[in-house]
């Protein structure tokens, strides 16, 4: 197959997005929206589709890598910063929940975009049947059989997942470094323009920014730059090795020939041509066997699940499943802070194990429950004759969850983390009085009419007595709440002071926590994790999605928290404000700093293997260094059946003696 690539008149690079606050927009660029007519809802009006002056849409831009479709809005664009802009994002995985008023909305994006007239492409993520001119892009783990809906179209990969997010109750996932590069592998190999990680750096869901059901307060993603912004080493340094490649080949890449091979079993070469330079690409998608071909009159072997770069079609560069970078093994250090600790049944302070109510208009508002979402106070009247007077009662209630803490005459039955409550408890003559707080943790906000999903309390509460007949309708209206009191009084705005990165506890419950009167954003710990499903070794290859290579089973989804440098100060006090909904003791809680502990890693006959401490810290031993085939992983490294003697002594005379090489006691080290 021969192509011509002559319209891309531009180079190709890999751009990445640090913010980490929660998905939306493709590529992570949710923090560039812009509101139209104050508000960023897809649908405003009945049958899902806006109508009048209350339209609204989402417009997004972004600096981008110059693939476009003619010279002359290629220097256009690079005139203006080289820009595309984004008008709706992955609205094509729901479309056809709206039938023909969904295209209808589509087509009123694009023209709407196109009325602007600002002079750069849009683009619209996810789009299938996206309508000319907007180019259509692709979101996901691999995107290399992606082909635009238009043929003049550059192949444009907007969001390539890097891992995925952590949620409560779930185990941690984990995305290799070898897949990620594979991923991108491909897509260039196979004509690809661009390409977007999402994310590039984590981030952090501070508040309740962790808009979606479920989903944790670290947003870390797995990303090459990390939460707390350390290098996610190999991750980092082998995409990092990968885009310079790339990059030293832009020219043939967007202007050259391109001819593929096909040696079957998924084994397959691509030549790119220009100028009688040539570019190849060898690629190996079947995950169980490595490809032996013969190339120019020369043997070459790609491992299972791979992409091997030849920038002139020779010499074997790079291959996605080789990595020569470090690993890095982060460590968290404790930190010697004094912990003065205090509690307080009400504002001001530390919660230890009370739980108080106290009255305020109306409804009842709970002051220590920081994500209120819907809150209620019914009576019911047993009379002194009725047979379940005195007697135990069942109260049912229907609930999206994702916790009901509910009460009885202010004692309190029990909270859930479920979809049904049913607890018994005894009723007295008269008045009873019921409370119901249901708490959520974050709202849905994508799928198909997302806005319409109720959350909290659904349907009829009912008091059930011990025959079929004894029921009680509770018919409350339930109203609707966020935030509290204390927040607004901010009770946590109070002194700052030391440098620190992140802290945990253990046996705490559920709530919310702030430092020094930022919030640092939800905790639960109690729920835990599946305990299966979880292994010591993880294959990259095959294809990847959130359920494979995943850790942390049987444990908690979340126990350290990031504080951010900016939160704090290096004199006085911090201040660290808990909110717990059940009530546990504090002491557990501790600050500690996130650093790298070690560094190793593989390094290939002919290549470099430059290792660093970063942070300010500085290589103070070599441990372990083997010539061979030594086996094992970062942190367990050990010699194979074949190794060379004395590779450790060399190594460290090398590196700790000889003035031109010596490494000791710098932050960095490359042999």
């Amino acid at each position: 197959m021969s192509q011509n690539r002559e319209r891309f008149k531009s180079d190709t690079v890999e751009t990445g997005e640090a913010n980490g606050v929660a998905p939306g927009s493709c590529g992570g660029l949710e923090s560039l929206e812009l509101r139209v007519s104050g508000s960023t809802q897809r649908v405003t009006q009945e049958n899902g589709f806006p109508t009048g002056d209350h339209r609204s849409s989402r417009f997004s831009g972004f600096g981008v890598s110059k693939a476009v479709t003619d010279v002359g809005r290629a220097i256009k664009i690079m005139e203006k910063g080289e820009y595309y802009c984004l008008i709706e994002n992955e609205y094509g995985n729901v479309i056809s929940s709206y039938g023909d008023v969904g295209k209808t909305y589509l087509n009123w994006c694009a023209n709407t975009a196109e009325s602007l007239d600002i002079g750069v492409p849009w683009i619209m993520c996810q789009e299938n049947d996206a309508p000319q001119p907007m180019i259509n892009t692709c979101n996901g783990w691999y995107y290399d059989s992606f082909t635009p809906n238009n043929p003049n179209s550059p192949k444009m990969w907007t969001a390539n997942w890097t891992g995925w997010f952590k949620g409560w109750g779930s185990k941690d996932p984990h995305r290799t470094a070898e897949d990620v590069a594979f991923a991108v592998g491909r897509f260039f190999q196979v004509g690809g323009t661009f390409q977007n990680y999402y994310m590039y750096h984590g981030g952090t869901n501070f508040g309740r920014t962790a808009r979606r059901p479920y989903i944790a307060t670290s947003y870390d993603y797995d990303a090459p730059l990390d939460e707390y912004g350390n290098l996610n080493q190999p991750k980092w340094g082998h995409l990092k090795e990968l885009h310079l490649i790339l990059k030293s080949m832009e020219k043939i890449l967007t202007h050259g020939d391109v001819n593929t091979i096909d040696y079957g079993n998924s084994v397959s070469v691509t030549v790119y041509t220009l100028n009688e330079t040539s570019s190849c690409f060898f690629g190996n998608a079947n995950w169980t066997s490595d490809g032996n071909i013969t190339f120019q009159g020369n043997q070459y072997t790609v491992p299972a699940w791979s992409v091997t770069i030849l920038p002139d079609c020779k010499k074997e560069v790079y291959n996605t499943a080789r990595v020569n970078t470090q690993t890095s093994v982060m460590v968290k250090k404790i930190n010697r802070v004094k912990m003065n600790l205090s509690a307080s049944n009400g504002y001001g302070g530390l919660r230890s194990s009370k739980i108080l109510f106290f009255m305020v208009r109306d409804p009842l508002l709970q002051i220590n429950f920081m994500e209120q979402k819907a809150v209620a106070n019914d009576a019911i009247h047993i009379d002194g004759n009725d047979l379940n007077c005195g007697k135990e009662m069942t109260l049912k209630v229907n609930t999206t969850g994702p916790v009901l803490h509910a009460y009885v005459n202010g004692k309190y039955l029990d909270g859930i983390s479920s979809f049904v409550f049913e607890k018994e408890a005894k009723m007295k003559p008269g008045r009873n009085q019921i409370t119901l707080l249901s708490v959520t943790v974050g709202l849905k906000n994508y799928g198909a009419k997302f806005d319409l999903v109720q959350a909290g309390i659904v349907g009829l509460v009912e008091l059930v007595g011990h025959r079929r007949d004894d029921e009680y309708i509770i018919s409350n209206k339930w109203v609707y709440k966020v935030g509290l009191n204390g927040e607004e009084k901010q009770l946590t705005a109070l002194n700052q002071g030391m440098i620190l990165l992140c802290l945990t506890w253990k046996g705490w419950v559920k709530n919310m926590l702030g430092v020094n009167g930022e919030s640092i954003g939800r905790f639960w710990p109690s729920f835990l994790a599946d305990e299966d499903g979880c292994a010591d070794t993880c294959n990259f290859r095959r294809a990847y999605d959130n359920n494979k290579c995943v850790t942390n089973c049987g444990q908690p989804s979340q126990i350290w928290y990031h504080v951010p440098r900016s939160f704090l100060q290096i004199n006085g006090t911090n201040t660290l404000v808990l909110f717990e909904e059940m009530g546990i003791n504090p002491s557990l809680v501790n600050f500690q700093t996130v650093t790298v502990g070690s560094a190793c890693g593989n390094v290939y006959e002919g290549n470099k293997l430059e290792l660093s401490c970063h942070g300010g810290q500085t290589i103070s031993d070599i441990r372990f260094a083997s010539f061979g085939d030594p086996q094992g992983t970062c942190g367990s490294f050990k010699e194979g059946s074949c190794t060379a003697k004395n590779s450790l002594s060399t190594i460290q005379k090398v590196v700790f003696e000889e003035e031109s090489h010596c490494c000791l006691g710098l932050e960095q080290c490359q042999e």
